[in-house]
């Protein structure tokens, strides 16, 4: 063969070699983009899905917050009844047998953190609302703020959520709720501050209530006791609580 001949042949060879390279780069090189792309939209998938969720826990957080907060509002700032109370009324005393027994603002923000945690866990359905995520949720602690016409809660829950090999992790959510619970409160606690237990002033309740834009109910229940309800017709708020009189000098 002809030099010229072999120039030839080295020629073709190397133009065969260079293409042959040239798609296995192509070839690997669009292999990976797509991988990459792939888990990029996997990450924004469970991203937004996470995102979801967030916005799922802070809507049950808001119901839940709504509900306990009338809930406590009937109970007269309970979740719990105290000892001193009416079993049948599912009220607590805040005068019986000459002692006052209001309860404090940080008290009825105690019981109102507990209503969420434990009621939270209910509304949440164990997250059956996102079957294609795996979620984990450990124990839910809150904390609550009444101020005169808001209820602020902030609750720590740790999730895990898994989708695939991806993980997202969330755990501090807040809600902020209009309520006149904590001016119910306080009417209720400046009524009973002034109060004796040989003499019943109706019309300071009614006069404390009217000032607030509430209204007051005053039901006689039996030997002597009084259920007092603060009502905040706006809002559907009924604050409840018992009060029991010696009235004539009794025993």
């Amino acid at each position: 063969m002809s030099k010229r001949g072999q120039i030839v042949i080295f020629l073709i060879m190397g133009v065969i070699i260079v293409g042959a390279a040239g798609l296995t780069f192509y070839l690997v090189k669009d292999s990976t983009d797509k991988s990459t792309k792939d888990q990029i939209e996997q990450t924004q998938d469970i991203s937004l899905l996470g995102g979801s969720v967030v916005e799922y826990v802070n809507s049950c957080l808001k119901q839940v917050g709504i509900e306990g907060g009338v809930f406590i509002s009937e109970h007269g700032g309970y979740y719990e009844l105290p000892l001193n109370r009416d079993q049948d009324i599912a009220a607590p005393y805040y005068m019986n047998q000459s002692v006052k027994s209001i309860i404090t603002k940080d008290e009825l923000e105690r019981q109102l953190a507990l209503y969420v945690e434990d009621q939270l866990f209910f509304c949440l359905k164990n997250f059956a609302s996102f079957p294609a995520l795996n979620i984990q949720q450990e124990n839910t602690q809150a904390m609550v703020h009444v101020s005169s016409d808001t209820i602020n809660i902030e609750v720590t829950l740790p999730l895990t959520i898994e989708q695939d090999v991806f993980v997202k992790s969330y755990s501090s959510f807040a809600t902020k709720i209009p309520s006149s619970l904590g001016t119910l409160h306080d009417a209720s606690t400046t009524f009973i501050d002034a109060e004796e237990q040989d003499s019943l002033c109706i019309s300071c309740i009614t006069t404390l209530a009217t000032d607030h834009g509430f209204r007051a109910v005053v039901s006689p229940v039996e030997n002597n006791v009084i259920l007092f309800s603060l009502i905040d017709e706006q809002s559907g708020l009924e604050y409840n609580f018992l009060s029991e009189y010696r009235f004539g000098g009794q025993e």
